[in-house]
């Protein structure tokens, strides 16, 4: 490590989980590490199934970044202005604050939200009830609808983890 103080917490923490203790703990008394981090290694220590896990993680995101899509979803679509009878996509859902904002303020007909992450669909899935909102896994580079299956196509925070961004742009326009 470049950074002697996260080297020397790691170090710290080693000794505990060769003891057969949690990692959680001795990471959280060294002061260094980000909350949401913690968090996320605390749920993986105690969840005792994956799904759970998974189910945890997204409402550990909701919490940090949802807060801030939500706030940022209403102001996205008045720019880009759907029109009633539209059909959208919001790729890299995350855990579904764009397509629930898409489904209370907008008249549009269809909203398929897709994510990589099995737990964030789920999650998205359980916080927004309405029959013309879907949630898919799905993969932004590789997306499994026909062409001109949809009207729009939006992504909101998920831009920087798409990997060949200019190519995917070439298909979604």
């Amino acid at each position: 490590f470049r950074n002697p103080v996260l080297a020397e917490a790691l170090i710290d923490a080693t000794r505990y989980v060769k003891e057969g203790k949690g990692l959680s703990g001795p990471l959280l008394a060294t002061g260094v590490f980000p909350q949401f981090a913690l968090r996320l290694i605390r749920i993986g220590e105690e969840a005792a199934r994956l799904d759970d896990m998974l189910m945890e993680v997204a409402e550990a995101y909701d919490v940090m970044m949802g807060r801030w899509s939500r706030q940022l979803a209403p102001l996205f679509l008045e720019f880009v202005g759907v029109r009633d009878g539209d059909k959208e996509l919001d790729i890299g859902c995350g855990t579904g604050s764009l397509s629930a904002t898409l489904a209370r303020v907008t008249g549009a007909s269809k909203i398929v939200g897709i994510d990589p992450s099995n737990g964030f669909i789920e999650y998205a899935g359980t916080q927004i009830a309405a029959p013309r909102v879907t949630f898919e896994v799905g993969d932004a580079q590789a997306l499994p609808y026909p062409d001109e299956s949809f009207d729009r196509v939006m992504a909101l925070l998920v831009v920087n983890f798409i990997p060949d961004l200019w190519r995917r742009r070439k298909k979604c326009t």
